[in-house]
């Protein structure tokens, strides 16, 4: 029976197993920094959050609801439509919330504040494949929201030429090239968080007793194969798959955004053939507000 990796769900439960054990059960032939890994491991939770990300969506989701009804018919609204799909899509992963699940159990506790001090539990191997499954699926999404932002910016510049919509189009500009510098150097941060989950996982024990681990394996349907290059392999993949290249410049780079000292950044531009329509999806729309304000 072929199993489908589990990235590709976009709603995925976590493990029914045990999420955390004992200290004890490190396998201490595994050699890795745990200290390390756990002050990295915090590094990440905390960069998780992405509160200005959430911030720039919402400049474009309300101006989007403005303006629902007179600039719908518009190719660039559209693109801005299918900017807010995969920003609702991306919302709906909490890929923050998974990281702090992860972070939470070696100390066993219900709030990330509570992190504090030695740890004295470890996660089991099924949750840390759970956590960096959901992480490469934000990295998908990631990578196609960083594609349609350089779509939507160029589109931008398009109707600026003409004139039209001026003060629109500066702030549709503005809130792309902003949303496409942290959705790239988010995608940065989920690569190496990855990479050091997928490093140190092998020390963990697993949570499924040896008498059912026979019975797990012929029954699951889900693959949580995480191999070193599968993170970047996926990413790879997904490009070929919706835009028909190997790479877009832009996308999968590993020189951090904030390297880039240019005085007016601006989005780089691609093709047209990168950017095919996005998938609807039970429950997508293109017209409601993520979140409205209170």
């Amino acid at each position: 029976m072929t199993s489908t990796p589990a990235y590709t769900f976009l709603e995925l439960s976590p493990p029914t197993t045990p999420n955390a054990l004992p200290k004890e059960q490190l396998n201490k032939k595994i050699k890795a920094d745990h200290e390390q890994n756990i002050k990295q491991l915090k590094r990440s939770t905390k960069e998780m959050k992405k509160q200005q990300f959430w911030v720039e969506v919402a400049v474009i989701d309300r101006t989007f609801y403005k303006l629902s009804n007179s600039q719908r018919l518009f190719p660039r609204f559209r693109i801005i439509a299918q900017v807010r799909q995969l920003c609702k899509r991306l919302k709906g992963l909490a890929i923050d919330q998974v990281v702090a699940r992860f972070l939470r159990v070696f100390w066993n506790v219900a709030s990330i504040d509570n992190c504090k001090g030695p740890w004295n539990f470890i996660p089991t191997k099924e949750l840390a494949e759970y956590t960096m499954h959901r992480i490469i699926a934000a990295a998908l999404l990631l990578d196609r929201l960083q594609a349609l932002l350089m779509k939507a910016y160029v589109e931008q510049t398009k109707t600026l030429r003409l004139r039209h919509f001026t003060s629109l189009m500066f702030v549709y500009m503005g809130a792309c090239s902003r949303l496409y510098c942290m959705a790239h150097r988010w995608s940065i941060e989920l690569q190496q968080c990855y990479e050091m989950i997928q490093g140190w996982y092998a020390a963990f024990p697993s949570g499924i007793k040896p008498k059912d681990k026979a019975k797990e394996t012929a029954t699951n349907a889900i693959d949580y194969t995480c191999l070193p290059d599968t993170c970047a392999q996926a990413r790879r993949d997904a490009i070929q798959e919706w835009s028909g290249q190997s790479e877009i410049p832009g996308i999968l780079t590993s020189t951090p955004v904030k390297k880039l000292k240019n005085k007016n950044p601006a989005v780089p531009t691609t093709t047209e053939s990168t950017m095919d329509t996005t998938p609807l999806m039970e429950g997508d729309d293109l017209g409601e507000v993520i979140e409205r304000p209170i």
